[in-house]
C-alpha cells in the first residue's frame, strides 16, 4: 500500500549499454491517489494521455487520465486487469470480468467495453467457462476458451470474422489466427511454456518468452531473433523491444530495471535498479511502468 500521495516529479538519468537506442528526455514519477488498485500499470493509451491501472494481483481496472489527473473506475471484478485492451484511437477500454454461479462452482469469464467519451460498459462477449484469453486486432476484440474456440466481436458489438493476425494463449500455448483459420504456433515444441505473446506492429513477427528466453519469430513459428532474459516484453516498433530485467530472493523482488533490445541486438538499460521498473506499457514517445512499491512513472523518450 502506497503512503499518502504527494505532489512531486522525480527525474532521473537513464544508463545505456552498448547503443543508444532510445534518446530519453526524463523519467517522471506520476502522482496518483492512494488505492490498491493503481498499484500496477497495465496499459497506456496509444496517444500516451490515459494510464490503465490494475491491483497487483490484477484485480480491478482502473482509468488514469494524465492531464486532468482524474481516477475513475472501470470494473471492481478479479481479473480485470489482466490483458485489458485499448482500442488504437483510445475510444475504447476492452476487459474481462469474472463471474461466479452455482454456489462458487462454475466460474465464467466475459468480455466488457467501456466506451471512454460517454463512460458507458457494454458486454461484448457473453460470460464463458474455461476462458483462456482476450486480445484486440484493428477494430476486431477476439475472445479464445478452452479447445481453441474463438468468439469475435467488433468493438461495437457486432459479430466479425478474424482477418487479420491476432494471438491468443491458451495452455499456455500461442494461437495464431488468421483469415478466419487458427493454428498453433510452438517454434520450441510443445514442453515449452509460452507466455507474453504479441504481435509486432506491422503484424509480421511473434514476440514470446518461454523458460529458454525471449525470441522473436516470424508467423510460420521460425525462429528470427534470440533476445535473450528479457520479461513481459512490449513492442516499440518492429525492430526494438522494451521489457523488465527483474531479480528476486525466492520471495520479493530485489531489483529490476526496464531494457531496450533490438533484433540486432542492441542493448540499453533505460532506469536504475534503484527504481525496480517493472511492467512497461508503451505509447508513442511514452513508457509507462511500476514498481513493487505501487509507485508509477513515465519515461518520455525520442528514437
Amino acid at each position: 500500500m502506497r503512503k499518502k500521495f504527494f505532489i512531486s516529479v522525480a527525474v532521473f538519468s537513464a544508463l545505456i549499454v552498448d547503443a543508444q537506442i532510445l534518446k530519453v528526455d526524463s523519467i517522471e514519477r506520476v502522482t496518483i491517489p492512494e488505492s490498491e488498485m493503481t498499484e500496477q500499470v497495465v496499459g497506456i493509451s496509444p496517444k500516451g494521455d490515459f494510464l490503465l491501472l490494475s491491483s497487483q494481483s490484477q484485480e480491478g481496472l482502473v482509468r488514469f487520465d494524465l492531464s486532468k489527473k482524474a481516477l475513475t473506475v472501470i470494473s471492481d471484478a478479479p481479473s480485470a486487469g489482466f490483458n485489458a485492451c485499448i482500442s488504437q484511437d483510445g475510444s475504447k477500454i476492452l476487459f474481462q470480468e469474472m463471474s461466479v454461479a452455482d454456489e462458487g462452482r462454475v466460474i465464467k469469464h466475459g468480455v466488457k467495453s467501456l466506451d471512454v467519451k460517454k463512460q458507458k460498459v457494454t458486454q461484448l462477449i457473453s460470460p464463458k467457462e474455461n476462458f483462456s484469453s482476450l486480445s484486440l486486432s484493428g477494430d476486431v476484440v477476439v475472445g479464445m476458451s478452452a479447445g481453441q474456440k474463438i468468439d469475435a466481436k467488433t468493438i461495437k458489438g457486432k459479430s466479425a470474422t478474424v482477418k487479420k493476425p491476432v494471438l491468443n494463449n491458451d495452455d499456455l500455448k500461442i494461437w495464431l489466427t488468421v483469415d478466419g483459420k487458427t493454428r498453433k504456433i510452438a517454434p520450441q515444441g510443445d514442453d515449452f511454456a509460452y507466455i507474453w505473446e504479441s504481435l509486432s506492429p506491422d503484424m509480421t513477427k511473434i514476440l514470446y518468452v518461454n523458460e529458454a528466453g525471449c525470441f522473436v519469430t516470424d508467423l510460420n513459428g521460425m525462429i528470427l531473433a534470440n533476445l535473450g532474459e528479457l520479461r513481459a516484453p512490449k513492442w516499440i516498433d518492429d525492430s526494438t523491444v522494451v521489457g523488465m530485467l527483474d531479480h528476486d530472493d525466492g520471495t520479493v523482488v530485489t531489483s529490476s530495471e526496464i531494457v531496450v533490445k533490438t533484433l540486432s541486438g542492441g542493448v540499453q538499460i533505460l532506469t536504475d535498479s534503484s527504481l525496480t521498473g517493472m511492467w512497461p506499457q508503451v505509447a508513442e514517445g511514452k513508457i509507462a511502468f511500476s514498481n513493487p512499491k505501487g509507485e508509477i512513472y513515465i519515461i518520455n523518450y525520442k528514437k
